[in-house]
């Protein structure tokens, strides 16, 4: 005779708790959970490195595995908009620009927050009503200090003769949106006003032919190679190559870098949201957030709790008086379209 394993909140709380250091309430029942959740993320390194700091604790404790539909930020946030009648997966792990448009898209769940307690210290810049970031990194410069012997110290810096066919600046859909608000209101631009911005980008791809690079994989690799010497990026990946012996240097640009969040979020009408609230509280975990960025992806938690190692503390110290350039998306959003043109016609001419 069959016995049918009944699992019990208590069985819940304990089992999650030993493997995770993390207590999830919840208020689901063995006959609601699911044997799997289908989640939106991103492949490669970090993918897999998240996996195995969230995903694999959660699905030890639970039982339910995590499926993946990988993708990039535009074509899974595109993904999400197509199918919103009936969607194609529970969770969505995304850049914050995405969450942001997936919030005014109507795409997203409201997190009930009582069944995520894990994020109780997390403050309200990462806490969203549907969405919850779990860790962030900056936008800024990166050069090779063995090649580049007067590193830059503005976005401006950037347009140096010196740098011809030897920089990269990611794609307006990762990170050069950032980097275009930051060159723009380095110059005296404003949200209304990314003409210093566009002026600065234009000129670099016609006189110094810089790579537009649209993968993270993409950059590492042309700094590891040392085919460039500077880059407008994330320091979060210079962080990597610097700790694995390179000469590689993050600079804040005196006018500031951009911080950027990553979270999760539930996509509305996709069922199962007391189990995905139960990983958001996984994620929010501050012993898991401090073992995430402590590991091969160095950045900052979002959980003040959180601890990261005395290595990664040091490198993602920023300078006294550093400055950091803050989005505002009520002003972002609206403009994203126009400026993803205008941004294309720069870099095309």
């Amino acid at each position: 005779m069959t016995t049918e394993y009944r699992w019990t909140r208590r069985r819940f709380l304990g089992s999650i708790g030993a493997l995770a250091g993390v207590a999830v309430p919840l208020t689901a029942r063995s006959a609601t959970k699911p044997g799997e959740v289908t989640y939106s993320t991103y492949g490669g390194d970090y993918g897999n490195w998240f996996k195995s700091v969230f995903e694999e604790p959660f699905t030890q404790a639970t039982g339910i595995r995590m499926v993946h539909d990988i993708g990039q930020n535009p074509q899974r946030y595109a993904k999400m908009k197509a199918y919103r009648a009936h969607p194609r997966f529970q969770l969505a792990n995304l850049q914050d620009r995405y969450l942001f448009e997936a919030t005014r898209d109507g795409l997203l769940d409201t997190i009930d927050y009582s069944q995520v307690p894990n994020a109780a210290a997390i403050p309200a810049t990462y806490k969203k009503p549907t969405w919850l970031g779990y860790m962030y990194l900056s936008v800024g410069m990166i050069y090779n200090s063995k090649n580049v012997h007067e590193p830059p110290h503005n976005w401006s810096d950037l347009l140096n003769d010196r740098y011809k066919g030897r920089i990269f600046i990611d794609s307006f859909n990762h990170f050069g949106m950032q980097i275009l608000v930051a060159m723009s209101f380095a110059n005296g631009g404003s949200y209304a006003n990314m003409k210093p911005g566009f002026k600065l980008i234009r000129e670099m791809a016609k006189r110094l032919k810089p790579i537009f690079i649209s993968t993270s994989q993409q950059g590492m690799q042309l700094l590891r190679s040392g085919q460039v010497d500077v880059a407008a990026w994330q320091n979060a990946r210079a962080f990597i190559l610097k700790r694995s012996g390179l000469p590689i240097e993050y600079i804040v640009p005196e006018s500031g870098d951009v911080p950027v969040t990553y979270g999760n979020a539930i996509v509305k009408n996709s069922g199962g949201r007391k189990w995905s609230e139960a990983f958001l509280n996984v994620t929010a975990s501050p012993k898991l957030q401090g073992k995430l960025v402590s590991g091969k992806y160095p950045a900052n938690p979002t959980n003040p709790d959180a601890t990261p190692s005395a290595e990664v503390a040091k490198l993602i110290a920023r300078p006294a008086g550093a400055k950091q350039v803050v989005l505002d998306y009520a002003e972002v959003l609206p403009r994203l379209a126009d400026w993803s043109r205008q941004w294309n016609e720069a870099i095309a001419g």
